[in-house]
């Protein structure tokens, strides 16, 4: 799965630095707070790489690695604040992940995705799709972003949605709603800080 557990978003909160830049992945990293209480520290980990470290509290969290911040190709989940090898799944796209459209309104993909957890291999289906880019607010920061809804099914009637916020200035997506396949979004994740230093 791309992320794991509107049209125009207005994003409110306090910025507790200056507004991060896209040179701040290459130091510090980014991190953002959600209004459900997660912290995810964004990285660039190589090129065409981002990786986010998401906690839920100071133990518990989830960790991935996506190529352009948008495709996951390798998550885990984090455990006693430490990330899990044991946990570790691969995802392989059927075309090379440089050929996947970055984010660009218009734009849409889809095909299956083999997912390799130890000796397990299942497959999925994903879609995702971009739409026009709007200006998105966190604190006192502006941004231009482009909304990116994907789907993921695991058989014909079982699945569930996702939309992302990917910040074109920053080169990361934010998680902000998802939900069960066939239905409306259910849950909404409201991004209310931004920073360059540790949020605690």
């Amino acid at each position: 799965m791309l992320r794991y557990l509107l049209p125009a978003i207005l994003i409110s909160g306090t910025a507790a630095a200056a507004c991060p830049t896209v040179a701040d992945l290459d130091t510090t990293g980014i991190w953002v707070r959600s209004s459900d209480g997660s912290i995810t520290h964004y990285e660039r980990t190589g090129p065409n790489l981002v990786s986010e470290m998401t906690m839920y509290d100071a133990n518990e969290g989830h960790w991935l690695e996506s190529h352009l911040g948008i495709y996951v190709v390798r998550d885990m989940s984090v455990v006693n604040a430490q990330r899990d090898p044991q946990s570790e799944r691969i995802t392989a796209f059927p075309i090379p992940v440089e050929k996947l459209p970055g984010a660009i309104p218009g734009e849409k993909w889809s095909g299956p995705l083999q997912i390799t957890e130890g000796t397990e291999v299942t497959t999925e289906e994903f879609s995702i799709q971009y739409g026009p880019t709007q200006v998105y607010r966190i604190g006192d920061c502006e941004y231009d972003a482009i909304p990116a809804d994907t789907v993921f099914m695991s058989d014909a009637t079982t699945g569930g949605t996702g939309r992302l916020m990917y910040l074109t200035d920053l080169g990361i997506a934010l998680f902000v709603a998802s939900g069960e396949f066939g239905s409306f979004y259910s849950d909404f994740y409201t991004v209310t800080e931004i920073s360059t230093e540790p949020l605690q």
